[in-house]
């Protein structure tokens, strides 16, 4: 159930190294949204700041009973941070809870009252952290300030369906099982009924309609206690402009099954409702796109049983480049990328963008591409215009032939911390050692044994 946790006091936060960067405000709801504990939709960031609800100046509110916020990184390999640069509460009296994941019902990692200060680092595998307050009826005091940044971990799960743009493709009436490691990397599920939440633990579908019908499903969680909800988007709709629910069930049924049937009417469910919403007439050819969210701490596993009339069939959908991966590692003075296509058509170039923020992009090169290709090709890229001890993230786009693009959705996270490699020795092409104004073919010996021949002047 979507409902308060007991809390523990711990008198003070760990600290760990993170790297803070400029943002937006966050302000703490004294209020929950749609009958919920939640002040707000789940938020992806790596930057910014986050208060209680009486800002920079003014003490918090009296009486927030429980009101939870949750923070997730928007990049993937990494996990939030929020560094607490203070926390004043009325000792004994109020409560700030820190939990370890996207839920009011994830793991407490502290319970803060009186002073405090430090850093803190989600280690849950969707890279998420959980913020809920507790103040009484009496006296208050100025509250918090926080500041987010992401940092690389490994224990944060791949994306893998939890972000729209990396929907399956539903091809039968088959039934469907799955779980979700967390909310991704991008928010998209806070529109109709769930904007008070948004995504805790979500996997994306769509599918097309091949016949007119009704449609209808039920949805059942495999170990009968999670908490699931569902969302669906259609018809016509993309991962860019989802729009308004269609059909939306936010319950908090507990482990009960749910799911769209003319058994039952209505199109959205809150907090309070079963479960289930009315099944949808569709034509031949409707496209929608499907969102299923597990609320429950961990994200079970669940099975979705199509029941309607309707059918459905995957016509295949032809994309320009076919990734099948994308990587990188630190080298002695840049930073290498490679990826690897397993068919292209009509690719003109590839261009590398790089940020170290997540939020903030430059592109720093482009790849010509093969053009058209039926077999594995493979490119590689190398950054040379990088700093010791920075983090740096990288993306590509690709480009076709008549100037359309598309973004790569898989996001690398590179720190590089080597000693950039410099010249120890220049020499001729007979192998003797010349100086950097020498006027004909000239080759410089780098510290890392690297070679690199010049011509006078350059």
């Amino acid at each position: 159930m979507k409902n308060l946790n007991s809390f523990l006091f711990i008198s003070s936060l760990v600290a760990i190294i993170s790297i803070p960067v400029k943002g937006q405000t966050f302000v703490h709801n004294t209020v929950g949204l749609n009958s919920t504990f939640s002040g707000d939709c789940t938020q992806n960031t790596c930057s910014g700041t986050y208060v209680d609800d009486g800002g920079t100046f003014f003490n918090y509110s009296t009486n927030v009973n429980g009101i939870y916020h949750s923070f997730c990184p928007n990049t993937p390999g990494t996990c939030i941070s929020a560094n607490f640069s203070s926390i004043d509460l009325e000792n004994g009296w109020d409560f700030l809870d820190i939990l370890n994941g996207p839920t009011q019902g994830s793991t407490l990692l502290a319970s803060i009252t009186g002073f405090a200060a430090g850093s803190i680092q989600s280690t849950d595998a969707s890279g998420c952290l959980s913020f809920r307050f507790f103040s009484d009826g009496s006296f208050t005091r100025p509250g918090w300030a926080a500041t987010f940044s992401c940092v690389p971990c490994t224990q944060r799960a791949t994306d893998g369906l939890t972000d729209c743009t990396n929907a399956q493709q539903i091809c039968s009436n088959s039934s469907l099982s799955g779980t979700a490691p967390g909310p991704g990397s991008n928010e998209e599920g806070c529109a109709g009924c769930g904007n008070a939440e948004g995504e805790k633990f979500t996997n994306w579908y769509f599918f097309e309609t091949t016949s007119a019908g009704v449609l209808e499903f039920d949805l059942t969680a495999n170990n009968g206690t999670d908490d699931l909800d569902f969302v669906l988007y259609g018809p016509g709709v993309d991962c860019g402009s989802l729009g308004t629910p269609i059909r939306c069930s936010y319950a908090g049924n507990g482990g009960a099954t749910g799911g769209m049937s003319n058994l039952y009417t209505g199109t959205s469910e809150g907090v309070f409702g079963d479960g289930w919403t009315s099944g949808l007439n569709v034509n031949a050819g409707d496209v929608f796109v499907l969102m299923i969210n597990n609320w429950s701490p961990g994200g079970g596993a669940y099975t979705l049983n199509w029941t309607g009339t309707t059918s459905l069939e995957c016509n295949p959908i032809s994309l320009p480049v076919e990734f099948l991966s994308f990587e990188g590692k630190d080298k002695p003075g840049y930073n290498l990328l490679k990826w690897s296509t397993g068919s292209e058509l009509n690719n003109n170039y590839f261009t590398i963008e790089r940020s170290r923020d997540g939020g903030v992009w430059e592109s720093i090169g482009n790849i010509d591409s093969y053009g058209t290709s039926n077999g594995k090709q493979t490119y590689t890229f190398e950054d040379r215009n990088i700093e010791k001890g920075t983090l740096y993230y990288y993306r590509l786009k690709q480009t076709d032939y008549n100037g359309s693009s598309d973004m790569h959705e898989e996001i690398v996270a590179i720190f590089n911390n080597y000693e950039k490699p410099h010249v120890v020795k220049i020499v001729n092409l007979l192998g003797q050692e010349v100086g950097e104004d020498f006027e004909g073919i000239r080759i410089e010996i780098y510290s890392d044994g690297s070679r690199v021949k010049k011509m006078g002047g350059e």
